[in-house]
């Protein structure tokens, strides 16, 4: 709604539960946000909620979560559900975060936590994680601190080292496997000694930094499938994983390290499946969603992440949802 100086309304706008604006009236000022406070690609018919672009007129997310807030909830396995299919009651600011975890916005400092905190509970409650990951996800839940900043990226969730009080009792649910990853007292020592392993891993040849980053972002398939290293064949998610050094020489140039990127896109927008390799089918018909997921380490340039970005946008036109992965 927009007024004049003396307060009356000049013009208003007014949308459906879902966004999709239902009725103006006046000389709608000019702007680029609707109403839930997202900007909207107006060329593209399209909100930007940050992690994922949403149509107000489909009512859904046009890319699949990347996470499932809540495994016992059966929406929240509809990955392009928005706001749980229930806006009226839910609100998703930033295109993941409607669940357990979401009460934490509203302590202060604590906005930018809730994505990863409900990643890390994910992990934790899944019957298909392992050990090793359940400890990691239970001390970021744990040990998650604001402050001190990010310590590391480890299978998609961020590892911090310092104690949070407030992030502690969201975790106390978790029972178990959270009290266990700080039984020493330290919650700071788990999240160090991943911040080691993953420090390391920019050190390797390419041949061997691919395999760890690989197994750090969760491929099931075999080592040499071609194209893509993991797949869901419920979802129909395929996933190919690729890292980039963004500090060696070559990248340096941006033309380089767009084409580069753009040739991966490029190789899963055009593979058609597999059959028979290493005892799994994979179909085209069976894929639904194509995704590059990219790791690159910490102090990329701003030119770099500009070229990065520019990519995220197109690839979406080639069917490709291109997902960055910082892992220091």
């Amino acid at each position: 709604m927009s007024t004049d100086t003396s307060g009356n309304v000049i013009s208003q706008v007014r949308y459906t539960p879902f966004g999709e604006e239902a009725w103006d009236g006046g000389t709608v000022a000019p702007t680029d946000f609707g109403f839930t406070g997202q900007r909207n690609e107006s060329g593209f018919g399209l909100m930007d909620y940050n992690a994922r672009f949403y149509s107000a007129y489909l009512n859904r997310f046009i890319q699949p979560d990347s996470i499932v807030p809540d495994p016992k909830n059966p929406v929240a396995w509809d990955r392009y559900a928005y706001s749980a299919n229930n806006p009226v009651k839910y609100n998703d600011p930033s295109g993941h975060c409607w669940g357990a975890f979401s009460w934490v916005r509203s302590l202060p400092s604590y906005g930018t936590t809730c994505n990863n905190l409900e990643m890390a509970w994910t992990i934790v409650t899944s019957p298909d994680t392992t050990v090793g990951e359940k400890v990691v996800a239970g001390a970021y839940i744990v040990g998650e601190g604001v402050a001190h900043g990010t310590a590391a990226v480890y299978g998609g969730i961020t590892v911090r080292g310092a104690v949070s009080a407030a992030c502690y009792e969201a975790a106390t649910a978790g029972g178990t496997v959270a009290a266990a990853a700080c039984s020493d007292g330290d919650c700071g020592n788990e999240a160090a000694a991943i911040q080691q392993t993953a420090q390391s891993v920019w050190d390797l040849n390419p041949f061997e930094r691919g395999r760890e980053i690989e197994t750090m972002l969760g491929h099931n398939l075999a080592q040499n499938n071609p194209v893509i290293d993991y797949w869901n064949n419920v979802t129909g998610l395929a996933r190919s994983i690729k890292s980039i050094d963004l500090g060696a020489q070559t990248y340096q140039s941006i033309s380089r390290l767009t084409s580069t990127v753009q040739g991966y896109i490029n190789t899963l927008a055009n593979w058609s499946g597999n059959q028979s390799w290493a005892g799994v089918d994979i179909y085209s018909t069976q894929v639904t969603t194509r995704e590059l997921l990219l790791a690159i380490p910490t102090g990329a340039t701003q030119a770099q992440l500009d070229a990065l970005y520019q990519l995220q946008a197109s690839a979406l036109q080639q069917g490709i949802v291109l997902t960055i992965v910082v892992v220091p």
